[in-house]
């Protein structure tokens, strides 16, 4: 949701603003209902943004239509279509939404983790991961067009409903409690990643 709480940590409010938060909390709360009625540990990930692929661009994300904004800004560079961008009045540093973008590869490492902290420590455990940095759409957009050296085209549409202003994680827990750092979640690498990946898939 709208969070005056920045970085996010895991003691924030909930207080989801569109049906896709609502549907995290709600599975949260089944977990925890049923772990404290069976003797079943759990733990819970918060992701933030995830993007990328594997370096190699064998492995990444391929659907239609595509939504997720790193993706389609690698896209329009590529093929000069016109991405569309919805909302630059946001109250932040340059008036698009920020976002805080993890790679897929330290999700991964997180989920290993995670599993072993619930083996070794016999615990339930609720983690953030994201990379702890923050990214505007205009600062992804300028990141693509730097590395691409192409001129990515785009035209401003109104905010949508439900999106807030700024999403960025405190990872503070995730370092101390799974021994985890996200390694490759800059968004350089996230974006060579996945110009990789575009560039290779086919269909």
């Amino acid at each position: 949701g709208i969070s005056s709480n920045l970085p996010i940590n895991e003691s924030t409010d909930q207080c989801p603003i569109n049906p896709y938060g609502f549907s995290k909390l709600a599975v949260e709360r089944v977990i925890q209902d049923y772990s404290s009625v069976i003797d079943l540990k759990y733990a819970i990930l918060r992701y933030f943004n995830v993007s990328g692929s594997d370096s190699e661009g064998v492995i990444g994300e391929s659907h239609y239509p595509e939504t997720h904004l790193i993706p389609n800004v690698v896209l329009a560079a590529i093929n000069q279509n016109e991405l569309e961008i919805y909302g630059n009045d946001y109250e932040t540093f340059d008036g698009s939404a920020i976002r805080d973008y993890i790679h897929v590869n330290d999700l991964a490492d997180a989920h290993v983790k995670a599993l072993e902290f619930i083996i070794n420590n016999k615990d339930n455990i609720t983690i953030n991961l994201g990379s702890g940095i923050e990214s505007s759409i205009f600062e992804i957009i300028s990141a693509v067009e730097k590395i691409t050296e192409k001129k990515v085209k785009f035209t401003i549409k109104p905010k949508r409903a439900g999106d807030p202003p700024n999403l960025v994680a405190d990872i503070t827990k995730a370092k101390k409690m799974l021994g985890w750092l996200p390694h490759s979640s800059n968004i350089n690498t996230i974006i060579k990643d996945v110009l990789t990946w575009q560039k290779n898939k086919y269909y």
